[in-house]
């Protein structure tokens, strides 16, 4: 029997610190992960919703986001809740694991993320709530999930009862075969709002996106080294892809990834793609160094006028 899902953002607690602030002030990077893995069990037929708890604070103007996180469940009635976990999210993920897990027993809850994929017996043992953790990419471990397959059988997914015999899951070299994350699974138009965070020290409109996963190197400062192997989207995939993001209202698109430049020739190939669909083409700057000039032609021109 297939599963019906539900994908969680928790909150950080600064967010729960910072829910009255202007929106324009907020940092609103969208759950790029959770939006790959919803648009891939979607279009492997399986029911998938996406909740950003971030969104709700801030539209709502509450803390109590948990209230309003049981009441989704109580609706759509999912048999399975997968959150990701940073390790800053920790508080609030057990929040969220605690009060799902009290009032729907039967829902399973699935952990991933970096924090669980770095430490799954760490996470296991500090959220008891938790039925599993999953180790490393998400697409191909929860497409066994939403299929009902027994989460102690499933590769990539740890529980109590495969401590043992836990086996790691290859990751997809070519992931390209994954659709676009998306964003019409979450309000977009939150994400997009001007911000002078999210993007950079500037008040852009903006929206993120990876073009890559992983990192080759082994910095002993950085947690990427979990995410071997280096994979990567192929320049016509990128193209494509911000093709699709810049018909959204924005101004910028930022790419998170770790090491998108690693590959020259692809990073070659990207840009030139952008320049030939004209996807970053400066309209809009142009339209303003024009209104700009006019302005400066009238200011002169009444100058002249009081000075002549």
């Amino acid at each position: 029997m297939s599963r019906r899902i539900l994908l969680v953002m928790p909150p950080n607690d600064s967010d729960l610190d910072n829910y009255n602030k202007p929106a324009w002030s907020l940092c609103r990077i969208p759950p790029i992960g959770l939006l790959s893995i919803a648009s891939y069990l979607t279009k492997s037929g399986y029911h998938t919703i996406v909740d950003d708890c971030r969104h709700m604070i801030s539209t709502f103007k509450f803390k109590y986001y948990l209230d309003g996180l049981k009441s989704i469940v109580e609706y759509d009635e999912p048999d399975v809740v997968g959150i990701n976990m940073l390790t800053a999210d920790y508080s609030q993920v057990k929040l969220i694991a605690e009060g799902i897990k009290r009032n729907y027993p039967s829902v399973k809850i699935i952990l991933g993320g970096v924090h669980p994929s770095v430490e799954p017996d760490l996470t296991l043992k500090q959220i008891p709530e938790a039925d599993a953790v999953c180790v490393g990419a998400g697409e191909e471990v929860m497409l066994e999930v939403a299929k009902g397959c027994s989460l102690d059988n499933i590769r990539g997914l740890k529980t109590r009862n495969n401590a043992d015999t836990f086996i790691e899951r290859e990751p997809e070299l070519n992931i390209d075969k994954y659709p676009f994350p998306n964003y019409d699974f979450v309000n977009k138009d939150w994400y997009t709002q001007l911000s002078t965070y999210t993007i950079t020290g500037w008040a852009f409109k903006g929206i993120s996106a990876l073009t890559s996963r992983g990192c080759p190197y082994s910095c002993n400062f950085c947690a990427s080294n979990y995410s071997k192997p280096f994979r990567f989207h192929s320049a016509d995939y990128v193209i494509e892809l911000a093709e699709y993001l810049t018909k959204m209202d924005v101004d910028v698109v930022s790419f998170f990834d770790d090491t998108m430049a690693l590959k020259e020739d692809r990073l070659i190939d990207i840009c030139n793609g952008f320049i030939r669909k004209k996807l970053f083409y400066p309209q809009k700057i142009m339209e303003c160094r024009f209104e700009l000039v006019q302005t400066l032609v009238l200011l002169i021109k009444r100058i002249e006028k009081v000075n002549p």
